[in-house]
């Protein structure tokens, strides 16, 4: 929501540049972004990152911490996964959301309870294969009634690093392997 605090991990990911656009053009405030590259940081700036944060330091969560004025994020967008799960609770604020949309790096991590019931967080799972065809179609619907607009005036526009013929798609995971990509690799068809 406009003014809310939102950290997006993995942000030079496909995802990752996408929720930054659409957490800019909703009015979210501060948008915070991580990468374990912290080369690729600045290069986001244009996609709406306000604050980069290196994710390869043991002490991210405090400089999200330091970044939110000790008030911790109210959203978190994360498709990393566990191996960033307990920094992801450490860094939320009261109340806040974590929003699991991917597990790059492990599916399983402990999860301090006490901290979730103490501070009411939320944690929410997001993916399309365990869902109706009917439920597809709702979320497309609403997709498409938010974002739509801004899609279509150029505010939020599909990021693309580079496209591959699909005849290379072992130079297109060579390249995925090599973690300098901002945005989606794409495969073509002739």
């Amino acid at each position: 929501k406009r003014g809310e605090s939102v950290l997006i991990n993995a942000a030079s990911s496909g995802i990752g540049v996408a929720s930054l656009q659409i957490a800019r053009w909703i009015g979210a405030k501060p948008v915070i972004g991580s990468s374990r590259t912290p080369s690729k940081l600045p290069v986001l700036t244009p996609y709406g990152l306000e604050t980069g944060i290196d994710a390869s330091l043991a002490t991210w969560s405090d400089a999200v911490l330091e970044a939110t004025r000790g008030n911790g994020v109210d959203v978190v967008i994360d498709s990393v996964g566990a191996d960033v799960l307990g920094g992801n609770l450490r860094c939320m604020g009261v109340r806040g959301r974590l929003v699991s949309v991917g597990r790059l790096g492990a599916q399983r991590g402990e999860i301090d309870l006490d901290r979730v019931a103490a501070q009411r967080l939320k944690i929410i799972g997001v993916t399309f294969r365990t869902r109706t065809l009917e439920e597809r179609i709702a979320c497309v619907q609403r997709v498409a009634a938010d974002l739509l607009e801004p899609l279509s005036t150029g505010e939020i526009n599909p990021v693309v690093d580079r496209t591959f013929p699909m005849e290379e798609i072992a130079k297109a995971h060579d390249h995925m392997e090599t973690n300098s990509h901002i945005g989606k690799l794409v495969l073509t068809m002739r």
